[in-house]
């Protein structure tokens, strides 16, 4: 299998393409941790690929939050031993007329499908890189 070992971390991991690509993954040989906002679909999510016989955890993150970001790679790090794949499926979207889009929506948007994507890359590729190194 392609991904055998590999560690494999999925955000917005509930539904539609994260769920899909969790399982992509898992069937590939990863262990994949099923990251949401949504603590029970993550956990919904994981547990379905553990009654397929695959490996998977959960874990509950707000991709907005860097604070949250960090405890979530911290918390693969410390129960997995590393990080080797990253998928940044989190984001949001309005469907709106241009004109009906508020400040508070726009950036809410921007915080999770730009700031969240950014800083999820950057703090795994800290762990990936620097493994066991101190980083900063």
């Amino acid at each position: 299998m392609i991904l055998e070992n590999k560690i494999a971390l999925v955000t917005g991991a509930a539904n539609g393409i994260g769920a899909a690509s969790s399982l992509t993954c898992t069937k590939a040989g990863a262990c994949v941790i099923c990251v949401d906002i949504d603590v029970e679909g993550a956990q919904r999510a994981a547990e379905k690929l553990r009654k397929l016989g695959l490996r998977s955890m959960s874990l509950q993150a707000d991709c907005s939050q860097v604070c949250d970001i960090e405890d979530m790679l911290d918390t693969v790090i410390d129960t997995q031993g590393r990080l080797d794949i990253i998928l940044n499926n989190a984001g949001i979207n309005r469907q709106a007329d241009i004109m009906d889009i508020t400040e508070d929506e726009w950036d809410r948007i921007h915080q999770i499908n730009a700031k969240g994507v950014f800083f999820c890359l950057q703090g795994a590729a800290r762990r990936m890189f620097f493994k066991g190194e101190e980083r900063s």
